[in-house]
């Protein structure tokens, strides 16, 4: 009795080998996403500091009032970023629903908020949207990540 209970517990239960891949694929998601935030810091700060000179020398001191523009962009950008790539590994896991759901909510997200936030922060308010869309977007892909890599280690 005691070892078909064990092997029926072998079949279920995930080797070795699925675990050592699933603890690199997790490693690599947290490097990936580390790293994105450290560019985000980096390019925040150095907006931050040289922001309005920099843009001042490439494109002449007439634009330089429009240096506080950088700092929500970088933002918008780094979500960018995170969620397109969440939506390669979800592509690449083959996680479709959950990619084009994810980009499906985002855009229901985006098209009241940029009337609202474009509106009450002007050019601001179009970074915040993206930001804010993007964020909605990672989280719903973050969630279709966990599930299918959950049903991995299953199965």
């Amino acid at each position: 009795i005691k070892s078909s209970v064990l092997s029926g517990y072998r079949k279920h239960a995930p080797s070795n080998s699925s675990m050592a891949l699933l603890r690199s694929f997790f490693k690599t998601l947290i490097f990936a996403t580390a790293a994105i935030i450290a560019i985000g810091v980096l390019a925040g700060g150095a907006a931050s500091i040289i922001g309005a000179e920099a843009i001042s020398l490439l494109f002449g001191p007439n634009v330089a009032c429009y240096a506080y523009l950088l700092i929500p962009m970088i933002a918008c950008s780094l979500f960018t970023g995170f969620y397109l790539f969440l939506s390669d590994l979800l592509l690449s896991i083959r996680e479709f629903k959950g990619n084009c759901l994810s980009g499906v909510l985002s855009l229901l997200a985006a098209l009241p908020l940029a009337l609202i936030l474009v509106d009450k922060y002007n050019m601001n308010g179009v970074s915040f949207t993206g930001t804010a869309a993007y964020a909605i977007a990672s989280v719903v892909a973050l969630v279709f990540l966990g599930i299918k890599v959950g049903k991995g280690t299953k199965s």
